[in-house]
């Protein structure tokens, strides 16, 4: 169980200065039938086969997947899940979703795969309210295969999970000079002010 600033991050072993991951290097996360009491929040699995429920329905919210081969997040053999904030990019595909399984997911980022979504068509997965990399929906449905309902989707890239706190942890009240921490999934920069008039964000 992470958090937004201290996530839990599973990685293939070359994934260090120096080293060459690869996708696939690792076997990834899989939660099986009978499994209906895990937990899982803020955690990233990069570079290996991504997080598969097969069979079970687990608790997940604000998951990334990067860089997996095969799909980032898979459910198989009546797995369910119900889940927001995820993040899944440059995997074989984001989410897979075959043999009875279920899934809704919204509030969540699913851009810059090979496929973004796919389906066995054994359910109507709902995926609305997302951010697919492109306000077309031509263009995200040629990203999209099998029984996948998408639309209403978002128009913009929500900030996935934002947070802040100080460097040490610590509450600061006499001293001027404060190290801070910022963190996000997604978020490109960040900007702080005490002007509530603050523009251009």
């Amino acid at each position: 169980n992470g958090t937004a600033l201290e996530p839990i991050v599973l990685t293939s072993g070359n994934d260090k200065p120096g080293g060459t991951p690869n996708p696939g290097d690792w076997d990834g996360v899989t939660l099986s039938s009978g499994n209906m009491g895990s937990l899982l929040r803020h955690v990233f699995i990069k570079y290996g086969q991504g997080l598969q429920l097969n069979g079970s329905a687990p608790t997940v919210d604000a998951f990334t997947a990067l860089y997996n081969s095969g799909a980032g997040l898979q459910l198989r053999n009546g797995g369910s899940l119900n889940t927001a904030s995820a993040l899944l990019r440059y995997n074989g595909a984001g989410f897979q979703v075959e043999t009875g399984a279920t899934l809704t997911i919204t509030g969540s980022v699913i851009k810059n795969n090979v496929t973004n979504a796919t389906s066995d068509n054994s359910r109507v997965i709902e995926a609305a309210g997302n951010w697919w990399g492109s306000g077309d929906p031509a263009t995200i449905a040629s990203r999209i295969t099998g029984s996948i309902t998408f639309d209403p989707f978002l128009t913009y890239e929500p900030v996935l999970t934002p947070a802040m706190a100080t460097a040490n942890r610590e509450t600061r009240v006499v001293s001027r000079a404060v190290a801070l921490v910022f963190a996000s999934r997604n978020a490109e920069e960040m900007r702080l002010s005490e002007d509530s008039t603050f523009t251009g964000v």
